[in-house]
């Protein structure tokens, strides 16, 4: 297959090792979804590190691809906005355009070039954003059990979705149309005359969630605390 090295004016590179001729365009969204809206990686404080992101589009489908795409970070507007090197990612915009997709296996930082990776890509078309995490920590970031400011999931207003992991696998999607903060504790023991009839616990404890949020506030967990169970009668 012949290689595509293309490198763009505004620091943007895309490497594709293509097995047909095709033609790609890329433009720029001026307006992007912001940055704090991030899913498929735990932590948060994330913030958008371009003005714009970055659109390609291929003149037909191509998913057999060996490409990897990279965005040019300023070292000087990480220090600014606390962002270490190594939280630096390219996001892809959701099929659902609500949040910046990170997978953290395929990102990769250059730093003697001061760029950012997505490698072992197939496909290219999407839409692509430069993003920060405002962390010491670097990789992934899980939250901790009970209450106190480094135990509390801050979340931001709007339309996009933000997710928090907790250190068991418990993962929080979140939307809301207002900021608010939230708390999970693990009491002891679970109250079984609380559930539902015909379910048993799996767990030998159960999560309790506390929040400033309004009750209309959409917010899904992703690990169940109970399964129903069948009833034989006489």
């Amino acid at each position: 297959m012949a290689r595509t090295d293309q490198d763009f004016v505004d620091g943007l590179a895309l490497d594709i090792f293509s097995p047909s001729n095709r033609t790609l365009v890329v433009t720029n969204n001026t307006s992007p979804l912001p940055g704090t809206f991030v899913t498929s990686s735990s932590g948060e404080g994330f913030v958008s590190l371009s003005r714009y992101s970055w659109i390609v589009k291929f003149n037909e489908t191509a998913d057999d691809l060996i490409a990897k795409i990279e965005l040019p970070y300023d070292p000087a507007l990480l220090k600014m906005h606390g962002v270490d090197v190594s939280n630096t990612y390219v996001g892809t915009l959701a099929r659902d355009r609500k949040s910046w997709v990170i997978s953290e296996s395929q990102r990769n930082v250059h730093v003697t070039e001061n760029k950012t990776r997505i490698i072992k890509m197939t496909s290219l078309d999407g839409e692509y954003m430069l993003l920060g995490r405002k962390s010491e920590d670097i990789a992934n970031i899980f939250v901790q059990y009970g209450q106190g400011p480094t135990r509390t999931v801050n979340v931001t207003a709007g339309a996009g979705i933000q997710e928090a992991e907790y250190i068991d696998g418990l993962r929080f999607s979140i939307k809301s149309a207002k900021p608010f903060m939230m708390n999970v504790d693990i009491p002891f023991g679970v109250n079984e005359t609380a559930l539902p009839a015909g379910t048993i616990p799996l767990n030998s404890f159960t999560w309790v969630v506390n929040t400033t949020a309004a009750s209309d506030t959409e917010v899904a967990a992703e690990r169940n605390l109970y399964e129903k169970v069948s009833r034989q009668t006489a």
